[in-house]
């Protein structure tokens, strides 16, 4: 077949919601900015985040990772998804929602950016880590092209650290076929972490455990998706975004290639207090997080997470390279 032609199944592939997805701190937003910077995409921000407006109903919804399935999910979650995925805004449901004059310049500021989109044929593109354990179901129910991200869990927890973040576990417990379908394996430790409160670093060793097992569970069962280490990304930004860009049919033009390189050069900064800024020093960044942990804290991560990071890390990912090499 000639190579310039293109078939009914390309056509379809460059017609297709992106889902950029991964655990949280995995570079999620970094990469879905880049990839938005290609023509006509529209950057969709974590609707499944329950904390993040438009709300999506439907109680799974509410969860942190929620994990839907063809046996779980009800028709008005299918369909507000649905509509979001066309950058139908739900300006109505949500001015009701709205408690103030501030939630309702929002949505009208929200509603006339989903109506330009939607006006363009803008090519919706979901960033979203909450949504990695529903990855599989909405690549079959709305044909989502998935870029799965994984990242260091020296990286992952110096920043569940940072911030701060502790999970609530019982979100896991609370949907039972997640938890007979994929993480039984951990039921003992989340009822253990759903009772208890435990240290942050323990909180996530267990957390990138759980979510990295279920991109394991789906690079056996889908060959085909892109899943990438965040680390790969920051070595060699211009070759792995370009990577990327063809994997999702995107164009990488001058504009999307010049947002890369200003977005990854060694002038940024390797942290700031911002987490909305993504400008950063991207090579740099791969070993900021040695700075953050002690060796007596690596070491014991280490031994948490290596049944599943073994799979995607070797023992130099754990210690930094010597300068004359970097």
């Amino acid at each position: 077949m000639d190579p310039g032609v293109l078939t009914g199944r390309d056509s379809a592939t460059r017609a297709s919601p992106i889902l950029i997805t991964g655990s949280h701190y995995s570079g999620t937003t970094w990469v879905g900015k880049m990839v938005s910077a290609a023509p006509h995409v529209g950057y969709l921000n974590e609707p499944f985040n329950p904390r993040v407006a438009p709300r999506i109903p439907g109680a799974a919804m509410s969860f942190w990772f929620p994990y839907l399935s063809s046996h779980n999910v009800t028709r008005d979650t299918r369909a507000a998804i649905a509509d979001l995925l066309r950058h139908k805004y739900p300006l109505r449901s949500e001015l009701r929602r709205g408690q103030g004059a501030k939630d309702t310049l929002r949505s009208a500021r929200d509603f006339g950016q989903w109506s330009i989109r939607r006006w363009r044929h803008d090519r919706p593109l979901l960033k979203d880590p909450i949504a990695l354990l529903s990855t599989e179901w909405l690549v079959e129910e709305f044909s989502v092209i998935p870029v799965v991200l994984v990242r260091h869990p020296g990286a992952f927890a110096s920043s569940v650290r940072a911030r701060g973040a502790s999970h609530p576990f019982s979100d896991f417990l609370a949907q039972t076929q997640l938890m007979d379908q994929h993480l039984s394996q951990y039921a003992e430790q989340i009822q253990d972490f759903a009772r208890h409160k435990r240290d942050l670093m323990e909180q996530a060793a267990l957390i990138w455990n759980i979510l990295n097992s279920y991109v394991i569970t789906m690079q056996a069962r889908h060959p085909e998706w892109l899943i990438l280490r965040h680390e790969d990304l920051c070595r060699d930004p211009m070759g792995e975004f370009a990577r990327i860009f063809r994997y999702l049919h995107l164009e990488l033009t001058d504009h999307a290639s010049k947002t890369i390189q200003d977005h990854s050069s060694a002038g940024n900064a390797v942290t700031g207090k911002d987490s909305s800024e993504f400008r950063r020093d991207s090579n740099a960044v791969r070993w900021s997080w040695l700075a953050r942990l002690t060796p007596q804290e690596t070491a014991s991560l280490r031994r948490a997470v290596e049944n599943v990071a073994d799979h995607f890390y070797g023992p130099a990912d754990w210690e930094p390279p010597c300068p004359e090499v970097e």
